[in-house]
């Protein structure tokens, strides 16, 4: 009789864990971050110097995605060392947006330290004295 109890007690608290980490991943899931999206040049017709620029960078954004109430927003549209933006999105909708034709990269935005806080003496360039 207690071996059956002790078994039910068990079932129930797996059964409890389970659905607690199941829905915790859900919930992660569906968290946004702000992703740095790397596209490959633009067709011919869209000029870089334009609006028409950061027209063709929404094309990229998912317009729908039932998984997720959050609309995507796109946060920076880069225009001269890279082709691309930054945008709020989910981990599915980044991994949406890698799969399009000219999508190079979808990756989560980083901060990095610096590695010095000197960088002329860093670079060897110290004043010559007179």
């Amino acid at each position: 009789m207690k071996s059956n109890r002790y078994k039910q007690v068990l079932t129930i608290t797996l059964l409890f864990n389970f659905t607690t980490i199941l829905n915790l991943s859900l919930v992660v899931a569906k968290e946004t971050e702000t992703y740095i999206v790397q596209l490959s040049c633009p067709p011919d017709h869209i000029n870089a110097e334009t609006e028409h620029l950061e027209s063709w960078y929404k094309t990229f954004l998912p317009t729908v995605n039932t998984d997720s109430d959050e609309k995507p927003e796109m946060v920076y549209a880069y225009r001269n060392v890279l082709k691309g933006f930054a945008a709020k999105l989910t981990v599915e909708q980044a991994s949406e947006i890698e799969k399009l034709d000219g999508a190079i990269l979808a990756q989560p935005e980083r901060v990095l330290s610096l590695h010095t806080t000197h960088t002329p003496n860093f670079l060897g360039l110290t004043l010559l004295e007179k």
